[in-house]
């Protein structure tokens, strides 16, 4: 997959790159301040061809319709069963196929570029026709970045959604007192292989904070349930990171060995959804009516300085 023509938006102390012919990744994400321009997300090397199935460890992408693994790539919907397409060599698929595929651009200004795909029922082994739209905008306190999946089949269809940003997590391994903070009702392990398949609680606990520093976040998968959805991170640099999401009631988080790299994920669905939810579940969780849709936003800024932080890194 090549990344092929960049658009660049800028507004403010904000700048991103996006990549429509990509999956529609965001390349880059910047905030200048005082000190010069610091990434909010790990960037991409934009000059060399990957492999969708194996991509690089940056940027961030659109999970559609549906995210996280599911072994054996297959469920049962209804009467039906569906079998996706894998990896070669693999027998699982990947959070969905909407980043491996170009996306259209619908319109483009200095500060904001709306995206959009059409998936034609079958492709991918998905057997229902559906399209996306993804709008990112800057503005002088942040980004946003707005996903939306619209069934276009005549039957109810499954649909998740979720975006996957990489961080740089070295303001969490190099400082002992740097922390990532979220409020969730529960945080529960997904494995390393990402293969878990997590039904939701019948009773949640009530909410709990949770404050994670280098030495929580060793080589793992977790997901925080029914997040509140706002978490913020430290970087390196001594700012913190403040996001803020919009219909994703679940947060996975992707810990790299040696820290070399965090995923918070917002997703509509847990893990292993379209194999375990039972048919209630999935009727109030996962289908999506004939020509409606389902929708979700992440916004990212930095929040202040952390001055001590930047004394010590």
């Amino acid at each position: 997959m090549r990344l092929g023509s960049l658009i660049a938006l800028r507004a403010g102390p904000y700048a991103a790159h996006l990549s429509p012919e990509g999956g529609a990744r965001l390349t880059s994400l910047t905030w200048a301040g005082a000190t010069g321009a610091h990434d909010l997300i790990k960037p991409i090397d934009t000059s060399t061809p990957f492999d969708p199935h194996h991509w690089p460890a940056g940027g961030a992408f659109p999970m559609a319709p549906f995210s996280n693994r599911l072994g054996g790539a297959t469920f049962q919907w209804g009467a039906r069963r569906v079998d996706l397409s894998t990896p070669p060599g693999e027998t699982y698929a990947l959070h969905g196929f909407a980043h491996r595929v170009a996306w259209d651009v619908l319109s483009q200004t200095a500060s904001e570029a709306v995206l959009g795909h059409v998936h034609r029922s079958g492709d991918e082994g998905w057997p229902w026709a559906f399209e996306m739209t993804m709008r990112v905008a800057l503005d002088h306190t942040s980004a946003t970045v707005h996903l939306r999946i619209t069934n276009r089949s005549d039957e109810a269809m499954p649909a998740g959604l979720g975006w996957h940003p990489y961080h740089s997590a070295h303001g969490l391994a190099g400082h002992p007192e740097a922390r990532l903070q979220l409020m969730a009702h529960a945080c529960r392990d997904v494995g390393l292989s990402g293969l878990a398949r997590l039904p939701p609680h019948g009773a949640l606990a009530r909410p709990r904070h949770y404050a994670l520093g280098g030495a929580d976040l060793h080589h793992q998968t977790c997901v925080f349930e029914d997040w509140s959805g706002n978490v913020s991170l430290p970087m390196a640099t001594g700012f913190r990171i403040a996001v803020n999401c919009t219909g994703a009631n679940h947060l996975v988080m992707h810990a790299a060995r040696a820290l070399g790299h965090l995923c918070v994920e917002p997703v509509t669905l847990l893990p292993g959804a379209l194999q375990v939810y039972d048919a209630a579940q999935s009727a109030a969780m996962i289908a999506l009516a004939p020509g409606c849709w389902r929708e979700i936003s992440w916004r990212c800024g930095v929040l202040h300085e952390v001055v001590a932080l930047a004394a010590a890194v």
